[in-house]
């Protein structure tokens, strides 16, 4: 079973997004995309701390601004290498599990988080769980152990670069929330910000990913986020 020693949430983030440079500090009503995430992942009732880790560059300083005046601890760590970045921050702050956010996902549900720990304590290796889907709603709970074991012993860059991908290979616990058809809700182009300002207008600031789908299905202009992103 997994202990919740002491569950932080880390979030990775950066300025250099390479299709949507300077998303995470894009506004979404009054507030940046960054602000979003963090505000909905402090809701979740079973995390500890909230930290963003970000790149150790100048281009990034006003991510650390923003943390300075929401009162929230960050990070500075590698900007290729994520997987590093992740387990330094996990090792300052002493995160047992560590709590996996990406700063491109304003949709982010406190309630799935919660859930997703509670799997993670539940599960029988205690080292790693995830709900996955729909995309934008990503959350991965691993172990400190796990963590600085690939760390220590993932080499290919592709491990390095997106964190999990080793490990996974170990664990393969998953806590899907719907179908396996990955709907697109994560922020990587001007038309995903669109589409996530829209349902913050509609919504406001508190609302679960059950009030999204309702809001979909009324709303025929946004059809295509009920349906599986092409590719996939």
């Amino acid at each position: 079973m997994g202990k919740l020693k002491n569950p932080v949430a880390i979030i990775q983030a950066r300025m250099g997004s390479t299709r949507l440079p300077g998303k995470v500090l894009m506004p979404i009503g009054d507030k940046s995309m960054l602000q979003r995430v963090i505000e909905r992942v402090k809701r979740a009732k079973k995390v500890k701390e909230v930290v963003v880790a970000l790149p150790l560059r100048e281009h990034d300083k006003p991510i650390v601004d923003l943390c300075m005046m929401l009162k929230v601890r960050c990070f500075c760590g590698s900007e290729p290498d994520v997987l590093d970045r992740y387990y330094r921050a996990a090792k300052m702050f002493e995160a047992d599990p560590i709590v996996r956010i990406t700063s491109d996902c304003p949709l982010v549900d406190p309630e799935v988080i919660d859930n997703c720990i509670e799997c993670y304590e539940q599960t029988a290796h205690g080292e790693w769980v995830a709900a996955i889907v729909p995309d934008g709603l990503d959350v991965e709970v691993v172990s400190f152990r796990s963590l600085e074991e690939a760390a220590k012993k993932a080499t290919l860059p592709y491990d390095r670069e997106h964190v999990m991908p080793w490990i996974k290979g170990f664990y393969l616990g998953t806590m899907p929330i719907m179908s396996p058809a990955i709907i697109h809700w994560s922020v990587d182009t001007a038309e995903d910000l669109e589409f996530v300002r829209y349902v913050y207008m509609k919504l406001g600031n508190r609302f679960h990913y059950q009030d999204i789908f309702k809001l979909l299905k009324r709303e025929a202009i946004w059809r295509s986020r009920l349906s599986p992103a092409k590719g996939s």
